[in-house]
């Protein structure tokens, strides 16, 4: 799976709800569930190779090595079914708003953030941007207050992933109305560039994961 398929998922998986609060699906294939509301993910898209280049870099150690660097390029189609306008309205804000909070540097997005307990996993306690110690800094609402100290990591770091080419479109529809009732479709079409790192005599970073 290439690492913007894992950021995507990251970021919508469990996270979409229906209004009476139920988890809408978020799977990678290029067909979607038999039941809607449903998302997937399709990459069909070919993945075009920028260029490749050695680059230091540390390992999992915190030792510099060298590696090959391969800069990529792709297009990702994520499909949103649903059943009714309201629910389409619904659901699209949803999926716009956690790109957004992804890419503002959200804790939500912290690869350090534990969503089920609200905790900093470096910390070992409550995520500080959301107690009171916040205010004692000039953080951004949302943000975390000291990010280098206390190791904020964002996820186009930790997936690789080049953030200006990170490029949302407005989604388009693209009903079904063969189906009773129809089946509402739409396609949100994603812009984005990512590297992969090889270690020069080692294996591919896809298999491994960076925190340098």
């Amino acid at each position: 799976m290439i690492k913007p398929i894992r950021a995507i998922i990251y970021i919508l998986r469990n996270n979409v709800l229906t209004d009476d609060g139920k988890i809408v699906p978020v799977i990678k294939r290029n067909y979607p569930l038999d039941k809607t509301p449903c998302i997937n993910i399709d990459d069909s898209a070919s993945v075009v190779t920028v260029n490749k280049r050695i680059y230091n870099r540390k390992n999992n150690d915190g030792e510099y090595r060298e590696y090959y660097r391969v800069h990529r390029r792709t297009r990702l189609n994520i499909h949103l079914w649903c059943d009714n306008e309201q629910q389409r309205e619904d659901l699209s804000n949803q999926i716009e708003n956690l790109f957004n909070m992804a890419y503002l540097d959200n804790y939500h997005y912290c690869i350090h953030y534990n969503k089920e307990t609200s905790e900093c996993e470096n910390l070992h306690r409550a995520c500080p941007s959301i107690t009171n110690e916040k205010h004692l800094y000039k953080s951004s609402k949302d943000k975390c207050p000291q990010p280098v100290e206390y190791g904020y990591e964002n996820i186009f770091t930790h997936y690789d992933l080049i953030k200006r080419e990170w490029d949302l479109q407005t989604p388009f529809s693209n009903d079904n109305t063969n189906t009773k009732p129809p089946t509402l479709h739409n396609i949100f079409r994603l812009d984005c560039e990512y590297y992969d790192y090889t270690e020069i005599g080692g294996i591919n970073s896809k298999d491994l994961k960076y925190y340098g």
